[in-house]
């Protein structure tokens, strides 16, 4: 029998039996593929599979700006470049692939192999950063070249810069980079804001309000391979909703109560000295200026220090690091008098018109105290004694008084205790009395002790800031005022979060009486003839008042360092006070000559830009 089209039912059956044949086989081919994948190397493809994921990668959040009291900017991020490498994508070893890199930008090869050792078991199919802040030059070079550069690439990372790197460096702080210790210390809510080799503040302003500045990172989901390959995500697809795209949120702003021209200044007039300036308003407690020198360059910590500064600045005497205005003690030396001249009025042990006669030196059984003018100044009242800065009056007042009453005093004015201000870590210096002398040396005091406390000298000691809120306390009638730095906080959506807000810290009485006479005396050290910062400090411009020091420096050892230090707290105007500075200059001898000249200049230039 015929089918159709000419075949036989053999030829059919013929091929039917081939086609099952080749089915078969191919099922075979299939069941044992399928066999090879799950069964021989099942384990292997699941591993391979998991670490094909989605990643989230992080975008940095733009650090928030310092702006200072007049909204004129401090400090601010701008983008900066940096040269990365996935080392598997160069095909070159390591060493090859940092010399192929070094034809096209400058660095030092030896350095940048030390630094690559740094990271530990480096995964080579990881980005990991080679050079930071590539200059421009470098970056149109690496760009022009780049199809012969597989696996560099160009990253743009917002960095910290500084409007004013001369000045306000200790008050601005630094930032540090994040490493393996720092990061295994943090707790699991700043894990999630912070990865290793992130920057933070770690001192000043921007270690205070780093969880202010810092803003929220974004997001952006990633594909990632097992060999650690990135390739964006398309806008389709249903994985987008599960991970959209975060943007990031920059930090909210600072507004400071800095004024930076007179920061600017401040710094100029301290330049090769060792020092400090502190202005404070002393009807509100904000700071004015807070200026220490020596100082540093807070932009050579905003990508990671070199190594070699930072060991010149850690190895420096100088203490460059060190913040002169909050964490350097000193005698405060003739500017502590105000202490025992209104303790001595309040407590009624002396009167504003008894006269003590001064012949260069005070006895005290057998122990002879002298004064700094060794030919004496004869009989002078308190207002006088302040004027002339006569040591016999006040070795006579401090011995009525005692010890514990002198303390109790210089710590109603805030000094033996930390200020409280909104940023620093700061000394609370010492007040000594009985009981610590005690505890510390084992001996009981003697008056002669009290005597050296009574004209800032012994082992009393003082930070610039803590003279600038006790004469604030002493103008403003009585209030001891927190010092802050903080004037407001503005979102990044120029939303206001925060305002300043006047924080009082200690309220006390004072008899106006009393102050008056004090305040008589500062007024006369500046304004009138004789005064000890006249020829220095008296200001055509604005009336100002205040009180020299020179404290003087024991057990050192030769030339500069056997200088005594220089000090001036002053005020202006006398009368109704806006500004208070106080001085230091380390080795500066006199506070009429070394010190009060420098705060003169600061209150003039404030009452310059007032009137502009």
């Amino acid at each position: 029998m015929k089918l159709s089209y000419g075949r036989t039912q053999d030829d059919f059956k013929s091929a039917f039996r081939i086609s099952s044949g080749l089915l078969v086989f191919g099922f075979l081919v299939l069941i044992l593929r399928l066999w090879h994948l799950q069964i021989l190397n099942g384990e292997k493809w699941l591993s391979f599979s998991e670490e094909n994921r989605i990643k989230l990668k992080v975008i940095p959040a733009v650090r928030g700006r310092i702006f200072d009291r007049n909204h004129k900017l401090i400090a601010e991020s701008k983008p900066s470049y940096d040269l990365r490498m996935i080392q598997n994508k160069t095909g070159l070893s390591v060493d090859d692939a940092l010399i192929k890199i070094s034809s096209f930008i400058h660095w030092d090869l030896e350095q940048a192999k030390k630094n690559f050792a740094k990271f530990k078991h480096p995964n080579p199919n990881r980005s990991f950063a080679l050079k930071k802040g590539l200059t421009r030059d470098e970056v149109a070079i690496i760009e022009a070249n780049q199809p012969r550069l597989d696996g560099f690439d160009i990253e743009v990372v917002p960095t910290r810069t500084y409007v004013y790197p001369g000045s306000s460096n200790h008050l601005l702080g630094r930032l540090g980079e994040i490493d393996a210790k720092a990061y295994e210390e943090m707790s699991a809510d700043d894990h999630q804001r912070y990865r290793m080799g992130s920057f933070w503040g770690v001192s000043g302003i921007e270690k205070r309000y780093e969880s202010v500045l810092k803003g929220q990172d974004g997001v952006k989901p990633i594909l990632e391979d097992v060999w650690g390959r990135e390739q964006e995500l398309s806008s389709t697809g249903n994985l987008l909703p599960v991970f959209a795209e975060k943007a990031a949120t920059s930090g909210s702003d600072l507004y400071l109560t800095i004024d930076v021209d007179l920061q600017i200044l401040a710094s100029e007039l301290l330049e090769g000295k060792k020092g400090s300036v502190v202005a404070m308003d002393p009807r509100s407690g904000e700071i004015l200026v807070m200026e220490s020198q020596p100082s540093y360059l807070s932009e050579y910590f905003t990508r990671g220090v070199d190594a070699q500064y930072w060991k010149k600045l850690v190895t420096d005497p100088d203490k460059p690091l060190y913040d002169r205005s909050v964490q350097a003690i000193y005698p405060p030396a003739s500017t502590f008098k105000v202490i025992p001249a209104i303790a001595g009025l309040l407590e009624q042990i002396v009167n504003p018109n008894e006269v003590v006669f001064c012949p260069g030196y005070y006895r005290l059984g057998r122990e002879v105290k002298k004064c700094w003018k060794r030919a004496g100044h004869g009989y002078v009242n308190l207002e006088q004694a302040i004027q002339y800065s006569c040591d016999v009056f006040f070795y006579e007042v401090s011995k009525r008084l005692g010890i514990e009453r002198l303390a109790y005093y210089a710590r109603l004015f805030g000094l033996g205790s930390k200020t409280g201000i909104d940023f620093a870590r700061e000394n609370k210096g010492l007040v000594p009395d009985e009981e610590w002398k005690k505890r510390v040396y084992h001996q009981p005091w003697v008056g002669g002790e009290t005597l050296s406390v009574g004209i800032g000298q012994g082992a009393l000691l003082v930070t610039p800031l803590q003279m600038a809120v006790l004469y604030s306390a002493l103008v403003n009638g009585g209030t001891l005022l927190v010092p802050q730095v903080l004037m407001g906080v503005q979102s990044s959506s120029g939303g206001i979060e925060r305002g300043f807000e006047r924080k009082e810290k200690e309220v006390f009485e004072l008899n106006q009486d009393s102050l008056l006479h004090v305040e008589e005396g500062l007024r006369r050290v500046v304004q009138q003839s004789g005064g000890t910062a006249h020829y220095y400090a008296n200001s055509k411009m604005v009336p100002i008042a205040g009180k020299t020091g020179t404290a003087q420096v024991v057990s050192l050892k030769s030339g500069l360092d056997i200088k005594d230090h220089a000090w001036f707290v002053g005020y202006a105007p006398s009368e109704d006070p806006e500004i208070v500075v106080a001085v230091i200059v380390e080795h500066g001898e006199h506070g009429s000559s070394g010190a009060s000249p420098i705060a003169r200049h600061i209150i003039e230039k404030y009452f310059q830009e007032k009137e502009q």
